[in-house]
């Protein structure tokens, strides 16, 4: 790796260090502060650009408590108990997806400079990131090229931008379904999370790998979509198991093979 690579991922490192402990302490101050007020006043409800709900869900055991609870006291006409209402405030919201996204981005740059994928020696692309490249992309269209980069047929359109299929297909669709169950476990829409994955996918396109390589048009309009479709199905599985898992090992193993990350969380 040269030596500008390796300052290039150092710095990336560090900014996903700050990210880290920026995100840690500002999840610690929100709980805080919402310990501190009523329920009446936690925001549970409405579709807006802040999360609707916590990822962290309580225990099967204290719904279970918590129930019964609640009904007498609706029958004596005192409020229920709120204290596992779901709340915003109770989940990492963005800048955990934030931090995730960043070292997503700055470890797969790490590992292709380490790497020097063939791409990056064809095609106008450079094995070293430069100035030149990167602002050449803003004057260029995304690349495409089924047959001269793609090598022609039906698999020619998978690989248009000269990567290998899997790479394209595989490997881009579980880098946007990190970032889409991210903002899903957060408590983020569907159309917000995959707006996530637009943003995450073009600022790895144009802003890191971009030193490098022109970006690809089916990685821009591929990574959120592919995203989307294993994102969710990652969401849906992990949150069907997340029951089960609070006394079986075998499904939290299940679960943590199907969103490692939460464990951050």
């Amino acid at each position: 790796m040269t030596l500008r690579a390796c300052s290039i991922f150092i710095t990336l490192t560090l900014t996903l260090a700050l990210a880290l402990a920026t995100a840690g302490t500002a999840h610690a101050d929100r709980w805080s502060e919402t310990n501190a007020r009523p329920a009446s006043q936690v925001h549970t409800l409405g579709f807006n650009a802040t999360p609707t709900h916590a990822h962290r869900r309580p225990t099967r055991a204290r719904r279970e408590r918590i129930q019964p609870h609640n009904a007498v006291r609706e029958l004596r006409g005192v409020s229920p108990d709120l204290s596992d209402a779901p709340s915003a405030e109770a989940s990492p919201g963005l800048g955990g997806v934030v931090a995730v996204g960043a070292a997503q981005l700055g470890l797969q740059y790490g590992a292709l400079m380490l790497m020097k994928p063939p791409n990056w020696r064809d095609h106008g692309n450079s094995t070293r990131p430069t100035w030149r490249k990167f602002r050449s992309n803003f004057t260029r269209l995304p690349a495409w090229s089924p047959e001269g980069m793609g090598g022609g047929g039906f698999r020619g359109y998978l690989q248009a931008d000269g990567d290998n299929w899997t790479t394209n297909v595989i490997g881009h669709g579980l880098q946007g379904s990190e970032i889409h169950l991210r903002m899903r476990k957060a408590g983020y829409s569907v159309p917000l999370s995959l707006l996530a994955g637009v943003i995450h996918s073009t600022a790895w396109e144009y802003f890191v790998e971009g030193w490098n390589e022109t970006p690809s048009l089916w990685d821009l309009l591929y990574t959120p979509v592919g995203g989307l479709v294993m994102g969710e199905m990652r969401y849906h599985l992990s949150e069907s198991l997340a029951d089960q898992a609070e006394d079986d090992y075998f499904a939290r193993g299940l679960v943590f093979a199907i969103d490692p990350i939460t464990i951050a969380f």
